[in-house]
């Protein structure tokens, strides 16, 4: 009769614990779905739509496929918007104004206006993303030097 009651409660365990997992598998497969609507959307740090009409400058930080990114005005309609990771280690990268550069703290890497390296030790170039207006938001269009 033991054996019997342990098997019982054990094949209830198993039975709950799968039906769990199942669930929990089936929230995480819906978070996705959101994220990657919005990733295709310049925001701001609390992750809502930074609006063109409220906002004129023609320079603007937020973040794009969760990354934290600089966003310059191209040409009418037309955006571009540069990563701050260094393609180094990893750190923020500045904009130093003057020079119209990105500079490395960390290390000393430079980077033209474009994100090309004209100074090592980082390698590659900064990510870039050009981005189109559409309806006050702008919009991912391509990802380069990804």
């Amino acid at each position: 009769m033991i054996r019997r009651t342990f098997l019982d409660k054990s094949i209830s365990v198993i039975f709950g614990l799968t039906a769990t997992l199942f669930g929990l598998l089936g929230f995480a497969s819906l978070a996705p779905i959101n994220s990657k609507i919005s990733k295709k959307i310049l925001t701001n740090s609390n992750g809502q739509k930074i609006d063109l009409s409220k906002t004129p400058q023609n320079s603007i930080q937020g973040f794009l496929n969760g990354k934290q990114v600089l966003v310059k005005k191209e040409s009418k309609g037309n955006w571009k918007a540069i990563s701050t990771k260094c393609t180094h280690l990893g750190c923020s990268v500045k904009l130093n104004e003057k020079r119209n550069i990105f500079s490395c703290p960390c290390h000393g890497a430079e980077f033209d206006e474009n994100g090309t390296v004209i100074r090592k030790p980082a390698n590659k170039p900064l990510e870039t993303f050009l981005l189109k207006e559409q309806k006050n938001n702008l919009v991912l269009v391509e990802t380069k030097n990804a």
